[in-house]
């Protein structure tokens, strides 16, 4: 990191723009400080999202493995992926993340990358997170407008360190909508609390509403 810049946030409440002309200011502002520190121009960026419309839930991807000698590639790898996102999820939300948490192969779970494993059948297990594309539109939008280019949305808390989230460990929330429980989110090495709260539940498919702590529970430089 070269240059940051600090701004007061007029323009937002809870992680969605309430004042477009007031964010755009908010973030010119911050991108004038950012480029005097690191004397460089900023001509784009990525764009953190967050605040009470994100979403998460979970989800499966099967297929078969149709490579030579039965032998797992990366296609096989995005393929699986690509079926665990073929979920129906509303027409005002867009998918931000999808977080691979384990393979399986023929049944052998807990693998973290199946690639060059030999099987028949590969499953992947992933955390969907998803936004609201108003929310999301308009924060591009004040982005945008402030004269920088978005490369692509993230989820805050992941765009604060870069990081992928490993693991999400809520053992014993129950599948009841409206139940709620502090958990705790791994990533990059840090550990975070989280509030996980059930928002739907149809059969085996639960989704649950997600809530990030700004600051690591545990970190390894600590």
């Amino acid at each position: 990191m070269i240059g940051i810049g600090q701004a007061e946030s007029k323009g937002l409440r809870k992680g969605v723009v309430i004042n477009l002309e007031a964010t755009v200011e908010s973030i010119k502002r911050v991108v004038e400080e950012a480029e005097l520190m690191a004397g460089v121009e900023i001509g784009s960026a990525y764009v953190g999202l967050a605040g009470t419309h994100i979403r998460g839930f979970n989800s499966r991807g099967v297929i078969a493995v149709s490579g030579r000698n039965r032998v797992i590639e990366r296609e096989d790898v995005h393929r699986a992926i690509e079926a665990a996102k073929a979920v129906s999820i509303p027409m005002d939300r867009e998918i931000l993340h999808v977080l691979p948490q384990e393979f399986v192969v023929d049944d052998q779970d807990g693998i973290g990358d199946p690639t060059g494993m030999t099987g028949t059948r590969l499953e992947v297990n992933v955390h969907i997170i998803t936004c609201s594309q108003t929310a999301a539109q308009n924060t591009v939008t004040c982005v945008n407008r402030a004269g920088l280019e978005v490369i692509d949305t993230v989820l805050t808390q992941l765009a604060a360190d870069g990081k992928q989230v490993d693991e999400v460990s809520c053992p014993d929330l129950s599948a009841t909508v409206g139940a709620s429980q502090r958990c705790t989110l791994k990533a990059g090495g840090d550990t975070y609390g989280v509030t996980v709260t059930v928002t739907s539940v149809q059969g085996t498919d639960v989704k649950f509403d997600i809530q990030v702590d700004s600051t690591p529970i545990t970190s390894p430089s600590r």
